[in-house]
């Protein structure tokens, strides 16, 4: 909502973009001073004409939620994998997992009965999808970095490059 109102909005322009129950703007109100508090959004005070308002705006961190246009990467296909409740529900159980010898199952295999790359075989359509968006998402801002900072390590390299892993190959091609 932020980002369609050119990267800075109060909180009437954003609860106009937003799906909320018009009780829960109080609620909006105070998430959004927890994340300006948290440093994931700024925010500024201007005079709206009708007294101080908040103004809140993107900072570098959330610009890369809302990129993919212009070379700009969007990791936010990433954040929707690690955040939804598939990966989340993995971690409410880290007390139980630790007490298990190891090799044990990963804490993912142990709530789901399934390794991640066997979850996203077994269901293509829904989680597969969103992994692989999500690996896509990651490889490629990773790589981007490592081939500006670190890319003349990959000069000269004669044969086959292989990117392990990847599902799509994404890595190889930004190397390439």
């Amino acid at each position: 909502a932020i980002h369609q109102h050119g990267g800075s909005a109060t909180l009437p322009q954003i609860v106009t973009r937003v799906t909320l129950h018009p009780s829960k703007t109080s609620c909006l109100r105070r998430l959004m001073r927890v994340l300006t508090l948290t440093g994931v959004f700024g925010v500024q005070h201007h005079d709206g004409g009708n007294g101080d308002e908040l103004v809140y705006r993107l900072t570098p961190a959330t610009r890369l939620l809302v990129g993919g246009s212009s070379g700009q990467q969007n990791l936010s296909p990433f954040l929707t994998l690690m955040l939804g409740p598939l990966f989340v529900s993995s971690f409410l159980d880290l007390r139980g997992w630790f007490q298990h010898e190891t090799p044990d199952p990963s804490p993912f295999k142990m709530t789901h009965g399934r390794d991640i790359w066997e979850l996203a075989a077994h269901d293509a359509a829904g989680f597969g999808r969103l992994f692989d968006a999500g690996m896509v998402a990651d490889s490629g801002f990773i790589m981007d970095v490592v081939v500006r900072e670190c890319g003349a390590v990959f000069r000269g390299i004669r044969g086959s490059l292989v990117d392990v892993a990847g599902g799509l190959g994404g890595a190889a091609q930004t190397i390439a």
